[in-house]
């Protein structure tokens, strides 16, 4: 299990994140505009953290095959998202700014993603315990 310091500060980081980017959401500027499609990444990002807090404090929460579902709905979401914001850049934008938002987008989830991977599809030990 990945019980390490890091991967503790890393879900809590990721708690604190998915509440900040919500409330942004919520009584930010932008609420109106936002699209439908968005407001799915935060069951996602929810599901997502509870998944890291299963693997990081040892505890089966649902069973495996839910955390699997989750990495690949997460992929397949991540994917459309690329796409998304590959496409609706403002015209303005420099080439270097977009891959430097990508960079530190992406730099942040990589171990959220690898963390589910590990929850759905590495954990037998956990999943095969008695309860």
């Amino acid at each position: 299990m990945a019980q390490g310091r890091w991967w503790k500060f890393y879900f809590f980081f990721t708690v604190f994140m998915t509440v900040c980017s919500f409330a942004a959401a919520f009584w930010g500027k932008d609420e109106i505009s936002m699209p439908w499609w968005e407001w799915i990444s935060f069951p996602i990002y929810v599901l997502q953290a509870v998944a890291l807090f299963g693997i990081v404090f040892s505890r089966r929460i649902a069973t495996s095959a839910v955390w699997k579902i989750l990495f690949v709905v997460t992929v397949g979401y991540e994917l459309w998202d690329v796409y998304d914001m590959a496409t609706h850049w403002a015209p303005s934008a420099s080439s270097t700014a977009i891959t430097v938002v990508l960079a530190m987008t992406y730099l942040m989830q990589i171990p959220l993603w690898y963390g589910n991977f590990l929850y759905g599809f590495r954990c037998q030990k956990l999943w095969n315990a008695k309860a």
